[in-house]
């Protein structure tokens, strides 16, 4: 196996495993937004909940959108 396929083989095995990490980051930020919404619709959510609640759902964000742009990053690598 020469390097060029060695390469090929890793940078297609990491982009399988971002994208994979991807949707379960997207999905749980999904999840902790329906939950937000719930509370918040429900009444049951007070300011300081409400808050950390919005802290996660932000750090997910930004995890998906770092994993977006590896993803992209490994794309253009694997296309040059």
């Amino acid at each position: 196996m020469d390097k060029v396929t060695n390469f090929t083989d890793v940078s297609s095995t990491l982009l399988k495993e971002l994208q994979t990490g991807w949707e379960a980051a997207e999905e749980h930020a999904h999840e902790l937004k329906v939950l937000e919404l719930k509370a918040r619709a429900d009444g049951e959510l007070n300011v300081s909940r409400h808050e950390e609640l919005a802290l996660k759902v932000k750090e997910m964000e930004l995890k998906l959108a770092y994993e977006k742009l590896l993803a992209e990053q490994l794309t253009l690598e694997k296309q040059a």
